[in-house]
């Protein structure tokens, strides 16, 4: 499995997972994925040029990674954030927020909408790669999380079950009686 991944900081993702490019600016896109590729990930890379043919790609095929400008000729990268955050296929899905966007405020919503990272452009190659390794890290952390979660209370419905079992066979037996 470790060839099959990259490794930063500690970090490891698989190298041929999918990612989804949302830049109105088509060189900007292709920049993109070549810093993708640069670092080693083999894709299949998506690329959208507006939240309509983005969220089209993302009802036509699973995208593990997403990457979206915040200004759109239709709309705000955000609100597709909003709109991952809300559905079961992206919820957990990791979404970075690539922009020219320095706006402080923007930059403290986007964090309660769920951003996993945000970049700003212009940006290094070493920030940019940090940036995608921990939006990754961040977004399978919460999903161990709510794995465990989910692993309590299903040993606590399991523990409410014997007892309700028992209780069933207590009253069994005084109907019996």
């Amino acid at each position: 499995m470790e060839k099959n991944n990259l490794f930063c900081n500690g970090f490891s993702i698989p190298k041929n997972i999918s990612f989804l490019i949302i830049d109105d600016d088509l060189n900007l896109a292709a920049i993109i994925k070549e810093e993708l590729e640069i670092m080693g990930f083999e894709g299949p890379f998506a690329i959208a040029s507006d939240l309509d043919s983005a969220q089209k790609e993302m009802r036509k095929t699973q995208i593990d990674y997403i990457l979206c400008d915040w200004h759109l000729p239709d709309g705000e990268g955000i609100d597709l954030l909003e709109a991952a955050r809300k559905s079961n296929k992206y919820s957990l899905s990791p979404f970075v927020m690539v922009t020219g966007n320095r706006n402080v405020d923007d930059m403290v919503k986007s964090k309660y909408k769920g951003i996993s990272e945000y970049v700003v452009k212009p940006w290094n190659h070493e920030d940019f790669k940090n940036k995608i390794f921990f939006g990754w890290a961040k977004e399978k952390a919460k999903a161990s999380d709510l794995i465990k979660e989910l692993l309590e209370k299903n040993t606590q419905l399991s523990e409410k079950v014997k007892n309700l079992e028992s209780h069933i066979l207590i009253l069994e037996s005084q109907i019996i009686k």
